[in-house]
């Protein structure tokens, strides 16, 4: 049985800006979080468990815009989510899961004493899975998903799968799965002077049928991946609005491919990565709109020491398509977007065997190196489509973590 986790964060900080004319000082005077989860969890019989869990997320911020006016807006949001799940198996190769999920979202946001978004709404859905292994080299599940907004209509999202150990080294899935997003209460209700919502806004959807093949033997493993979805209703800024707002456009079609492998080069060295390919087109004919490069590559090494643990990785990623494509009058402000490749390298010390300290055995020290050739890297604005790019990632950076579990 669990009972309940309860944590809360506020702080206070100050922020001063300069331009030619005065002085703007931006402080949050208060924020606030909280987190509170009661959950239980119990067995009934032999083949029955009980899963349940209640939470609450809060979160309040005042903040105050000072420059000759007394300026200010503050934010409040509640979250309440109950959730419930069984798990059943009536027989030795037959598991079954069911439950359901309700979820209400309150808020309001108000700025110069005028409330401009208020957000309440509530989504629930209830679920159901089974697996059968019906033979030794065979597995079958099969799952479905209810899904009702509030204001909205239900959705029926079912998912099927099937797994073949083909031999004790190869293993093929063939898998079917449908998806459902609603959207964000911001997405509804936001009403501001950059981005404004849409209460008439339908649920996103995305189907996807994926073939993978597996093979394994003792130190290495392949992995090749083979899938096309289709995704409809997308939530999108309409950037021909002022200020932007929010809508469903159509259809996307994607396709695509991806190889991964590791292999154990000693007892403590290894070699793994992957290698991504994959293009989109929407329903009216335009490919490659989503700005995601067709070609992504990661590879590295990783070794265990008695003590230690390091990693050196080497990430590509192919040239995004450019915003001109989308919108031809873009200005041209920064350097365009290409393709580039990112480095990082991490290390993580064990204290307690490094120094031969018992006292230190929940210790651990680590170090994170991100960008390790300093790359100048810019990605296509594709929020307003007004400017070419926009900086996407920070120069070389460290990042020094010391952890202590209790």
């Amino acid at each position: 049985m669990r009972i309940f986790c309860f944590s809360e964060k506020a702080d206070v900080s100050a922020k001063l800006a300069r331009n030619r004319s005065t002085t703007i000082i931006h402080i949050s005077k208060f924020r606030a979080r909280r987190f509170v989860d009661l959950g239980y969890a119990d067995t009934f019989g032999s083949d029955w468990y009980f899963r349940g869990n209640i939470t609450y997320n809060g979160m309040d911020n005042t903040a105050y815009l000072i420059g000759g006016t007394q300026r200010f807006f503050t934010t409040q949001s509640r979250g309440h989510l109950i959730e419930l799940q069984m798990n059943h198996a009536p027989m030795a190769d037959l598991d079954l899961v069911f439950g359901g999920v309700f979820d209400q979202l309150k808020g309001e946001n108000v700025s110069d004493l005028v409330r401009n978004t208020k957000i309440d709404i509530a989504r629930s859905s209830l679920f159901a899975q089974a697996d059968y292994r019906g033979t030794d080299w065979l597995k079958f599940n099969a799952g479905l998903q209810l899904n009702k907004p509030e204001g909205g209509e239900h959705d029926f999202s079912p998912r099927l799968g099937s797994i073949f150990e083909v031999t004790d080294a190869v293993t093929a899935k063939l898998l079917y799965g449908k998806a459902f997003r609603s959207p964000f209460g911001l997405d509804l209700f936001l009403n501001a002077a950059f981005l404004r919502g849409n209460p008439n806004l339908e649920p996103e959807t995305i189907r996807t049928y994926s073939a993978e093949l597996l093979y394994r033997v003792s130190d290495l493993q392949l992995g090749l991946t083979l899938y096309d979805s289709q995704h409809d209703d997308l939530i999108v800024r309409n950037t021909t609005t002022t200020p932007v707002s929010l809508t469903n456009a159509g259809q996307m079609n994607y396709h695509g491919a991806e190889l991964e492998y590791q292999i154990q080069l000693t007892s403590r060295l290894s070699a793994q990565g992957n290698l991504s390919w994959q293009t989109n087109e929407t329903d009216t004919g335009k490919r490659d709109t989503t700005f995601q490069p067709n070609w992504m590559l990661k590879s590295g090494l990783a070794y265990h020491g008695e003590a230690w643990l390091t990693g050196l990785f080497a990430s590509y990623f192919g040239e995004p398509t450019p915003t001109r494509r989308l919108n031809p009058t873009v200005r041209e402000v920064n350097t365009d977007a290409t393709s580039y490749v990112m480095v990082t390298a991490n290390l993580e010390l064990d204290l307690a065997v490094l120094l031969e300290n018992a006292a230190l055995t929940n210790a651990k020290l680590t170090l994170y190196v991100d960008n390790l050739l300093d790359e100048a890297v810019y990605y296509p604005e594709f929020s307003r489509l007004r400017v070419n790019t926009i900086p996407h990632h920070a120069g070389r950076g460290f990042y020094l973590n010391f952890a202590y579990r209790f």
